[in-house]
């Protein structure tokens, strides 16, 4: 079968390399969440990192630690869609996006209901793609510096937690409504 991923189109020429740098992070990354690891997941976050939102890393750790609590297995599902290197020349900043779908699957749902299958996933958009910015940080490792949407979103999260979720009441991904 034709390679589905990882996929290069716009990191032709001397980004190859970095785009294939970014692609085998991206796996460990991956990798971590498929295992729950949370110390794995968050070593691929900047301590700079801040989401459209205005959260940072520690919220980024929060809410992946709530995601494993409550779910039983994980599956990462990816897709690149495109390359960007605009502004790597003058940031160091490569952006990539993807098809992402992140799942899980819930350790109550037998007991309370609260999805009809028990599967949870996100992003909760349309499309299920995220813009993933990547920089090298001081130890030379490539990290996550923004997600957009963000990426995890609490309030996509806890929208599982909803009994209205069952009546197909709209979630809204991206920005968490304060």
């Amino acid at each position: 079968s034709p390679d589905y991923y990882p996929t290069f189109d716009g990191a032709e020429g001397p980004h190859r390399a970095v785009a294939e740098e970014i692609v085998a992070r991206f796996e460990l990354f991956k990798a971590a969440f498929e295992s729950k690891d949370l110390h794995g997941i968050m070593e691929h976050y900047s301590k700079q990192y801040q989401d459209p939102n205005g959260w940072r890393w520690e919220y980024v750790a929060r809410a992946w630690k709530w995601w494993f609590f409550r779910v039983n297995s994980t599956t990462l599902l990816r897709q690149i869609r495109s390359w960007d290197f605009s502004r790597y020349a003058a940031t160091g900043e490569v952006s990539v996006r993807m098809f992402s779908l992140y799942r899980g699957c819930q350790w109550d749902v037998g007991k309370l209901g609260y999805h009809y299958d028990g599967t949870v996933r996100l992003p909760r958009s349309l499309d299920e793609e995220v813009t993933y910015t990547w920089r090298r940080d001081d130890d030379g490792a490539w990290r996550l510096i923004r997600t957009d949407p963000a990426m995890p979103c609490f309030e996509e999260m806890f929208s599982y937690s909803r009994g209205v979720d069952k009546l197909g009441s709209p979630c809204i991904p991206g920005l968490d409504q304060l």
